[in-house]
């Protein structure tokens, strides 16, 4: 079962409001199957309430459906030990809104420089395959000879249009498999594409900040000390470069390090960034401090998003520009060197 990430800010968003209405768990789970339009996300609460009744905790009923990762199970268990239940729920609403709004991000990132992909493969395709050999039969038909270097002129335009067609279908191809890659491992190909290309590393970084300092400020929101909201961090994060870092501070605070010590040691924070947490922890501010970092994150990652997507437009379009006028010029110099003959 698929749940996306709006669906999971609307199912968590019903608990939380339901919870702090005062219902029960069981009373709220027929409350949401019954106000649910959406089918799949209806047959998970149904299924929800069927595990209640086996399941000694709403951890484990979660978890018995297979849907929720981790850090959702670790944080419903968190709630219902600390009597935050409803505080919890509101706040996995606001992360799972927060997840929705950067993966909208960056498929927007992503979606336009693909159309451009398939608009330079129909237009290579049609230049190679229709336009060219159109123009060489006009200029055979005119009855003159063509000099070596026209017909070679001729012969190079038409190769290539062939070569960029056949790398423009492959990076088609590949485009189509790594969607349907996504799509059986169930999850986003946007935020798979960002986690595993090369191109994005700064965007991936500046992005998996937002997403361990929202974290932390929900946790620490929660009520969880912060050495074990470090800890539960680190089942957030898909295995990258900042999980090296992250989990070299859990180790340091156990150690009896304090956390902006730690953070400095392993860089895992910098510049303005870690000045605005040693002071808020400093000064007891640490939960806003995080809240407000988070949101800055979120802003650079819009920011830098758009950036790509300025840089990316021009480039397709200069590249499409350029295979264009090889092509024009093929078929240009053979008929300037056929009307210079007449």
């Amino acid at each position: 079962m698929n749940i996306n990430m709006q669906s999971r800010h609307m199912l968590f968003l019903q608990f939380g409001l339901i919870l702090q209405a005062g219902y029960g768990l069981e009373q709220g789970l027929h409350l949401i199957a019954e106000q649910l339009d959406e089918q799949e996300l209806k047959t998970l609460v149904c299924r929800l309430n069927e595990e209640r009744e086996k399941q000694p905790t709403l951890a484990d009923t979660f978890a018995a459906c297979e849907v929720f990762d981790d850090f959702t199970i670790h944080m419903i268990s968190i709630g219902e030990i600390s009597g935050n239940l409803d505080e919890v729920m509101l706040s996995l609403a606001d992360y799972y809104q927060r997840m929705d709004e950067m993966s909208n991000q960056l498929r927007q990132a992503l979606s336009y420089p693909m159309i451009l992909l398939l608009m330079m493969l129909c237009v290579v395709g049609v230049v190679a395959w229709k336009v060219l050999p159109l123009f060489q039969d006009v200029l055979r038909s005119l009855g003159s000879d063509l000099s070596t270097q026209a017909v070679m002129f001729m012969q190079f335009g038409r190769i290539f249009s062939m070569a960029v067609f056949g790398l423009l279908l492959l990076l088609t191809a590949g485009l189509i498999v790594f969607l349907l890659y996504a799509k059986r491992q169930k999850e986003d190909a946007a935020t798979l594409f960002l986690f595993h290309s090369p191109f994005f590393k700064k965007l991936r970084h500046i992005s998996l900040l937002a997403q361990l300092t929202y974290a932390l400020a929900m946790l620490l929101r929660s009520g969880i000390d912060l050495r074990e909201a470090m800890q539960y961090a680190c089942s957030l994060l898909p295995n990258c470069e900042i999980i090296d870092k992250l989990q070299a501070c859990v180790q340091g605070m156990n150690e009896g390090a304090s956390f902006c010590d730690v953070i400095r040691k392993e860089q895992l924070y910098e510049g303005l960034a870690l000045n605005l947490i040693e002071i808020g922890f400093t000064s007891g501010k640490g939960e806003a401090v995080m809240q407000q970092l988070s949101d800055e994150y979120q802003q650079e990652v819009s920011h830098k998003t758009e950036h790509y997507l300025n840089v990316i437009e021009p480039i397709i379009v200069l590249l499409l520009a350029v295979i264009i006028g090889v092509v024009l010029l093929s078929i240009m110099l053979p008929l300037v060197s056929i009307l210079s003959s007449l």
